[in-house]
């Protein structure tokens, strides 16, 4: 029994000895629950802690104050936010010592903010604890108890930084300069990207002439996010100027913005960014339908994308093609002109083999056709967030399966063919899976798929096999796996 007592007593120590040497490592305030923890990994069970209080921090810079609280498990960097135009903070350590213990700790009280970073460190904050070791009862020469000072000392490195204002872009496609025509298929493409290093709470509003809210949608508050919305010209329920949710919102003038609020230490910074547009009146277009004289193109809003594909299409397609003839002529300039190189980026290597400019006469004209068409509700934009990837393939003829796949739904969309870019995994023969994308497309009122990118990997010239072209769901599971 005597032996199995001096070799507890050895594990305990070992314990403590272990303890010692990590505490040097910890940050300044070891939290009472977070050591006890750490205690319980180290030593016996039945050991505790009898006192220790919770350390904090306490920040001010002159507009509010905040606390933070160490890090129990190892010395991090803490990021605290401080108003904007802080010139001084002001850093005290608040700590209330229990019975059997004392503090120390040195540091800077006052800092000039001369910079919107600044590194400062709260350190040799020593805290002496009083333990308790408990062995166990009942044993043959009966329990013992006694206590021991342990010290645990550390530093808390602290990275001050001014809340800045979230950096706010905006884009909105609504057709012609003349005018947006709101209809049943044609829709206000907005687009707000929002970058900050804390969470951003975001909203995008209309507002009218009068200066009164018709519509509104709140976002997530979210650090760094594109926010997309498909605006179909309708109010909000309750909006400012009283005006139908089930109609369309009356010509005039209109402004879109968006605003991104972002807080953090009790401070709170706002951005916001705002565009114009006009209303021209209601209309109607040909909606979707089998019959190709009603289908409606869609086009992207950047000329030079929307040019590069007009030009080719209007090589490869005919007005006698049947619908799914013409889905197969895209399908198949493609896997014919485009290749599968994860060195896209080599100038060398692809150069631009879309010679013309785009700013010539015929490009101009073909913007003011646009413009027309779109004024009259006979085209419809969608503004999408892959616009440069599609216009760099169709430049340099090279891509990987997103941004091929991206180009495929452009030269759809110009065709009016309902279509878009889906995100999922590859299944391969061996059973090994990759992240793939590929398209969907609607034909006489049906979904199907197409995998353009693994058909014209597989291409060695010649006839196309089309083994990926307008594929049902059965056959697509067996190599497909998407994402619902």
């Amino acid at each position: 029994m005597k032996e199995r007592k001096t070799k507890k007593k050895r594990l305990i120590c070992l314990g403590l000895s272990a303890l010692l040497s990590l505490g040097y490592f910890l940050p300044v305030g070891v939290k009472a629950e977070a050591s006890e923890g750490n205690i319980e990994a180290g030593v016996q069970e039945g050991s505790k802690l009898l006192a220790a209080e919770e350390t904090v921090i306490e920040i001010s810079d002159g507009y509010h104050s905040q606390t933070v609280t160490p890090n129990p498990y190892g010395s991090t960097t803490q990021t605290v936010y401080v108003h904007p135009k802080t010139k001084q903070v002001t850093i005290s350590v608040a700590k209330a010592a229990a019975e059997g213990e004392e503090i120390s700790y040195s540091y800077e009280p006052q800092l000039s903010m001369t910079e919107d970073v600044l590194y400062t460190a709260v350190d040799k904050i020593t805290t002496s604890v009083a333990w308790d070791k408990e062995y166990e009862a009942g044993s043959a020469e009966g329990g013992t108890a006694s206590q021991e000072q342990r010290e645990l000392s550390g530093s808390t490195l602290l990275c001050l930084k001014r809340l800045q204002k979230p950096k706010v872009s905006l884009s909105v496609s609504a057709g012609a300069k003349s005018g947006y025509v709101p209809n049943s298929k044609n829709k206000v493409y907005i687009q707000a990207r929002v970058r900050s290093d804390v969470e951003s709470a975001v909203t995008i509003a209309v507002y009218n002439a009068s200066d009164k809210e018709v519509y509104r949608k709140k976002f997530a508050a979210s650090p760094n996010k594109l926010y997309e919305i498909a605006w179909n010209a309708k109010p909000s329920k309750g909006n400012q100027a009283g005006l139908s949710a089930s109609a369309f919102v009356p010509k005039g003038s209109y402004k879109i913005v968006v605003e991104a609020s972002a807080a953090a230490g009790g401070n709170t910074v706002t951005a916001s960014k705002s565009k114009t547009f006009k209303v021209a009146g209601s209309g109607s277009v040909p909606t979707y339908g089998n019959d190709q004289k009603n289908m409606v193109p869609i086009l992207t809003g950047d000329l030079e994308t929307d040019y590069m594909a007009e030009l080719i299409l209007s090589k490869i397609i005919k007005d006698t093609m049947t619908n799914e003839q013409k889905i197969k002529a895209v399908y198949t300039w493609v896997v014919k002109n485009v290749k599968h190189d994860e060195n896209r980026w080599d100038t060398e290597k692809f150069p631009v083999v879309y010679e013309k400019d785009v700013l010539s006469l015929p490009a101009r004209a073909y913007l003011k056709e646009c413009r027309q068409n779109a004024a009259e509700g006979k085209i419809l934009y969608s503004n999408s967030y892959y616009t440069q990837s599609a216009a760099d393939v169709l430049k340099r003829r090279v891509g990987v399966c997103s941004t091929i796949s991206q180009t495929l739904q452009v030269l759809l969309n110009h065709l009016g063919f309902e279509s878009s870019v889906v995100h999922g995994m590859y299944k391969n023969r061996n059973g090994s899976t990759l992240d793939h994308y590929w398209n969907n497309v609607k034909l006489n009122g049906k979904e199907y798929w197409l995998d353009v990118d693994v058909e014209l990997s597989n291409w060695r010239g010649g006839s196309v096999n089309y083994y990926w072209y307008l594929k049902g769901d059965k056959e697509w599971k067996t190599n497909h796996i998407w994402y619902e």
